[in-house]
């Protein structure tokens, strides 16, 4: 649905009918996109009332020319804009900064980044929205029969726009409204479908989703309203009501969706109570506890298995214990779960970045 034909709807609405052919023939509303991050910065309200801070060189306007009236030549002259063919060719090419935008906020914001300039310097993340524009290039070039150069973005400028700590846009504005941004067709889940469609990778899409879902950021209030449906309807009600998706046709993306959320927040929720625990000068009580396993644990590995009595495995083990006894918070060692092989390689890492003082958690 285009904005020119609404705003067309309302003005002939609201004008006599004897100027609607006037009208179409000499008014011209073309529908355009605008590429440029805005972010809100507080701190410049010290300096006005109307503070905007945005790029200063990246700008991209394309415009509709079958909507404009008059002198193309005169158009064409003005700078920042462009005069497209297919306006909705031009709409979705900005799923690639969207949707990369979102990525980056949603897995920086489960990681405890608090500005898109600190989170696309994170390995993981920056990989993650490497892999997803070339997963949509091809996938978005194959929908609209073009070369794949014709629907995508310069990635290295898409990363260096990011990059740009001036801008100090925060990871809870590009994440702001997670179930608007879950909507079928919207920056997540509409991208999805078509990389799928493509038969392209989707891992990275599901990781964003999952994200989107967990976040939990208390100022924003459709956050509140979505987390009390994740604990009250379930993680398949959010995919299948709020995002679209079909209990039958989608039934492995549900799955695999419904997985990663689970995955991901086993490990944001053990971030979240070792920041905790260290706000609360707990990480002495951390580190005795993970010596107390280790001791504790080195015995019981000889005995259950005496090809896993090298220390590497040791440890790996009995901080996958302590992961797991931090996640749960669980103080009787009688009563936490068996952890599996993944647990155990997190928690090595855990065990190590606490008991090094390097964690960043």
């Amino acid at each position: 649905k285009r904005s020119s034909e609404t705003l067309w709807r309302f003005i002939l609405k609201n004008i006599e009918p004897s100027f609607h052919m006037a009208a179409l023939q000499m008014v011209g509303l073309a529908d355009a996109t605008v590429d440029r991050i805005v972010p809100y910065t507080a701190r410049y309200f010290e300096q006005t009332l109307l503070p905007i801070v945005t790029e200063s060189r990246y700008t991209f306007i394309e415009v509709d020319r079958y909507g404009l009236k008059g002198d193309m030549e005169f158009f064409k002259a003005i700078p920042g804009i462009s005069l497209v063919e297919d306006i909705n060719l031009a709409k979705e090419r900005k799923f690639f900064l969207n949707t990369a935008h979102a990525i980056v906020a949603y897995l920086g914001y489960l990681k405890g980044y608090t500005y898109i300039h600190e989170a696309i310097h994170d390995f993981i993340i920056r990989e993650s929205v490497e892999k997803a524009l070339i997963e949509m290039g091809k996938a978005f070039s194959m929908k609209w029969g073009v070369d794949a150069k014709a629907v995508t973005l310069d990635t290295e400028l898409l990363l260096k726009r990011f990059e740009n700590r001036f801008l100090e846009d925060p990871v809870t504005r590009v994440a702001r409204n997670p179930l608007s941004k879950l909507a079928p067709h919207e920056r997540l889940i509409e991208v999805l479908r078509v990389v799928t469609s493509a038969q392209g990778d989707w891992e990275v899409f599901v990781d964003s989703i999952a994200a989107a879902i967990l976040y939990d950021y208390k100022n924003d209030r459709e956050t509140a309203l979505l987390q009390h449906m994740r604990r009250r309807e379930g993680i398949r009600h959010i995919l299948q009501e709020i995002a679209g998706l079909n209990a039958v046709q989608d039934a492995r993306l549900i799955q695999e969706i419904e997985e990663k959320v689970l995955l991901l927040a086993r490990k944001y929720f053990a971030h979240k109570r070792l920041k905790i625990l260290r706000a609360k000068g707990k990480k002495d009580y951390v580190l005795r506890l993970s010596h107390r396993f280790l001791k504790e644990l080195k015995l019981a590995v000889f005995d259950f298995d005496e090809t896993l009595a090298d220390s590497g495995t040791i440890y790996a083990r009995a901080g996958g214990v302590v992961f797991w006894r931090i996640v749960n918070g669980i103080n009787n060692p009688k009563l936490f779960p068996t952890p599996t092989d993944s647990d155990f390689q997190q928690g090595v890492q855990f065990y190590l970045e606490v008991s090094l003082g390097r964690s960043t958690m």
